[in-house]
């Protein structure tokens, strides 16, 4: 599966490398075009695009990307929540890098190397091959969901006490 990324001409690029492998998925994640204010159908165009996002996006975060995902063989994404996603499922993938180093961040604090960031180019022609994970990365993949888990834990506990200490009923 395929997802787009926040440069628009990579967004393109990748629709277009879709286009031309066969039997891979592409899902549209983000809103990547503005508006030419100085044309009103270029200004409609995009505010029906943005509240179409806004109810995509709503439906991606809670249930089509993820089952998507799942029923894909991999993923191929420019996008951040996308690569955590993949990480969450266990789901192979390669990601490129956006305009911000998040993805890699990400990636070196699961305590994975860069070597699952590619960089496709304009006039690519067909999908880079994606390697299955390793021993050593499916056994960092445990260790920091393992260590995600106990942090959204701890989190949970710590709102809770602050609700606890400033709550009128108690």
């Amino acid at each position: 599966m395929l997802t787009d990324s926040v440069n628009p001409s990579l967004s393109k690029s990748i629709q277009q490398l879709c286009v031309r492998s066969q039997n891979v998925g592409y899902i549209k994640i983000g809103l990547t075009r503005k508006p030419n204010v100085h044309d009103t159908k270029s200004v409609i165009r995009f505010i029906y695009r943005f509240f179409w996002y806004l109810f995509s996006r709503i439906k991606l975060k809670s249930h089509i990307f993820p089952k998507a995902l799942e029923r894909s063989e991999a993923l191929v994404t420019g996008r951040y929540h996308a690569v955590a996603y993949a990480i969450l499922l266990k789901k192979k993938f390669l990601a490129i890098e956006s305009n911000t180093p998040k993805i890699t961040f990400l990636l070196n604090d699961v305590g994975f190397d860069n070597s699952r960031i590619i960089e496709i180019k304009e006039d690519a022609k067909e999908l880079p091959f994606i390697p299955d994970f390793t021993k050593e990365e499916i056994e960092k993949l445990d260790n920091f969901l393992i260590m995600a888990k106990k942090c959204r834990e701890n989190l949970e506990k710590d709102l809770l006490a602050v609700v606890y200490k400033n709550s009128a009923y108690v």
